[in-house]
């Protein structure tokens, strides 16, 4: 059971898919307390007992009851009563004990502390006491910074880092791992705590670390996970080495979802050429992992920094001043980074630069933002490109961003990035506006 003040909130977590992969979660209190869908438990305004904490889990239409928590709401702080340590013992799982040093993915590192009885009674730390639980790297005894559990990752020059729940990235190792660290918090004995705490290493030159905890009591006093067991008492974390990815690992394919597409015994070139107005989305795919988040960046093809970022891109057909035949391009991508409301979808639409219409005459305007849902899944990313007959030319002037690629910079779900530009063909080739090229970029660091 956790204690904690009326109005303070605790963030609980549940490893799904190490319990029941392809599930999903649903939170709920019993109780006068509140938990959103992201398990985040805030306790109610006045002391009212004790509250339960609930994880339900649904796979394929069935309910599996998947953990829970007790918590005591009061304003009384817990006393500090044990006297000496029995144990104070760092593992990591043994399938899961490499980390990418990507910033990003966590390691988990386990902690349990066991206090002798008093008297015969059982006595485990106090909440501040475990509170103040942390890592220190062993090498510098340098205490590790802790994150802010809102962050999905290290965004300074910090090389190491911890947050105390799992963020959205998976964990390197076996599928099928079925230790909760939730659940054995709620097996543990009474004297007994078990910690956890998810580290992030940001150096994709390091080949390994080692760590050990402490902790401060109530009252003054520290104490190390060494001082009982040099050996137990601290742990390794392997750091893998960053992949390189390659062209054949990823995949893109065209799906019409507006405008006719013609026969499959047609000839080469008929989905343009008999159907001058369309929209084609074009569907990236890295085929090891699925895109967790994205963002349209500044850079250019050539690792340069652009003078204004854009959003879509634009090509006539020729630039002679007659010329109405053009195609531009929107982005479509489910960041998985992004809070969601409770019970709500998350809202898609195709994303277009706000130039585009500055370029458009008074005839015609870019197309609807809706996006047909049956031709995209979370995980990839489109680009959506549109061809029109009825965009007049026009020198581009003020928005000549638009006629530059685009440079994106996608982080799949293990926490490495991936930097693509994505373009048009070459000005003078028959078709040049019809396809949307990519090719792999790798920043200097």
């Amino acid at each position: 059971m956790q204690r904690i003040k009326p109005g303070q909130a605790v963030q609980f977590t549940f490893a799904v898919d190490d319990f029941l992969p392809g599930a999903t979660s649903a939170w709920r209190a019993l109780g006068d307390g509140t938990v959103d869908a992201q398990g985040h438990y805030t306790a109610p305004a006045i002391s009212s007992g004790i509250d339960a904490v609930v994880c339900d889990l649904e796979h394929d239409g069935v309910l599996f009851s998947g953990a829970y928590n007790t918590v005591q709401v009061s304003t009384l702080d817990e006393e500090s009563k044990w006297n000496i340590l029995d144990r104070f013992e760092l593992s990591v799982p043994a399938n899961r004990n490499t980390v990418y040093g990507n910033r990003y993915q966590q390691q988990q590192v386990d902690i349990v502390v066991e206090t002798v009885p008093v008297d015969g009674k059982d006595y485990r730390l106090t909440p501040t006491e475990q509170a103040s639980l942390m890592l220190v790297e062993l090498k510098s005894n340098d205490d590790v910074h802790a994150l802010s559990e809102a962050s999905q990752g290290i965004e300074n020059d910090w090389v190491y880092a911890t947050r105390t729940t799992r963020n959205a990235f998976k964990l390197n190792g076996q599928p099928g791992f079925k230790d909760s660290p939730h659940d054995r918090r709620l097996k543990s004995p009474g004297s007994t705590i078990h910690a956890t705490r998810y580290l992030h290493v940001n150096d994709p030159n390091a080949v390994s670390a080692k760590f050990y905890a402490r902790f401060t009591k109530d009252g003054g006093g520290e104490f190390t996970s060494r001082d009982k067991d040099p050996t137990s008492g601290t742990v390794q974390v392997n750091v893998a080495s960053l992949p390189t990815y390659q062209r054949e690992q990823y995949s893109i394919e065209r799906r019409r979802v507006k405008g006719k597409e013609p026969n499959d015994d047609g000839r080469p070139g008929d989905e343009y050429n008999l159907e001058y107005s369309s929209r084609d989305y074009w569907r990236f795919r890295c085929l090891n992992a699925d895109f967790l988040t994205a963002q349209i960046t500044n850079m250019k093809a050539d690792g340069s920094i652009k003078k204004k970022a854009n959003v879509s891109m634009i090509r006539w057909e020729s630039e002679h001043p007659n010329e109405i035949m053009a195609s531009y391009t929107g982005f479509i991508f489910h960041d998985r980074l992004e809070k969601q409301e409770a019970n709500t979808q998350p809202e898609r639409v195709i994303e277009f630069d706000e130039d585009l219409n500055k370029v458009f005459s008074d005839t015609t305007e870019v197309w609807g933002g809706e996006v047909v849902h049956s031709a995209f899944s979370s995980g990839m990313a489109v680009i959506c490109n549109d061809r029109k007959d009825d965009v007049a030319y026009k020198p581009l002037g003020e928005q000549a961003h638009l006629a530059q690629e685009l440079v994106i910079k996608f982080v799949d779900e293990y926490g490495n990035v991936h930097h693509v530009v994505f373009s048009y063909g070459a000005k003078g080739l028959s078709g040049n506006r019809n396809v949307v090229s990519w090719e792999l970029l790798r920043p200097k660091a």
